[in-house]
């Protein structure tokens, strides 16, 4: 018998300046165990588990300073300025590995995954599938991975979820859940 998705799952949130959206995050997460990284520069009031950085140190090293105190098997990492809608964290949970929903944004389509060519051209795709399919790699804005996985801290901001998806082989996409993404 397995394990209710709840209680393998930590959403970690790199935090940097919009207390505005990462409370709209923080609601819509409800009942599901949240750590947020503070990477503010003056610190955060909130009454949420959080580990604080000093401000400024990048998505990369944020979220593996927060996956670094992760308990649970896997862990979300979803930025402060995205919203999974509906039952989207239970469905990664679910799907498992190295997996993430549609993006959408104020535009529509943000992203259903992202293909590298050889010599090294990124590609980001919007056409959205009837059924789960593998891709290449996956935006870092909502995407559920091992809790032991780590981003490279070497690329100061983009492309470290390319990278950490490229390195691990690959990722999922799960058709049927969805993440609003305001930053694009």
């Amino acid at each position: 018998m397995s394990l209710p998705a709840r209680d393998g799952v930590t959403l970690v949130v790199p935090h940097r300046s919009r207390r505005d959206t990462l409370q709209r995050l923080l609601a819509s997460v409800d009942g599901w165990r949240v750590l947020v990284v503070d990477d503010s520069d003056d610190g955060l009031d909130l009454d949420v588990p959080r580990v604080r950085l000093g401000g400024g140190s990048g998505f990369a090293r944020a979220c593996n300073a927060g996956l670094s105190v992760v308990r649970t098997r896997c862990a979300v990492v979803v930025n402060d300025d995205a919203v999974p809608l509906g039952d989207t964290v239970e469905r990664l949970a679910r799907q498992g590995g190295l997996c993430g929903p549609v993006l959408v944004g104020p535009a529509g389509v943000e992203s259903t995954g992202i293909a590298v060519a050889p010599w090294g051209r990124v590609r980001q795709s919007t056409d959205v599938p009837a059924a789960d399919r593998q891709v290449q790699a996956l935006s870092g804005a909502c995407l559920h991975l091992p809790a032991h996985a780590r981003f490279d801290e070497r690329f100061p901001h983009g492309f470290e979820d390319v990278e950490l998806c490229l390195r691990l082989g690959g990722a999922w996409l799960v058709a049927g859940a969805r993440c609003f993404h305001e930053g694009g």
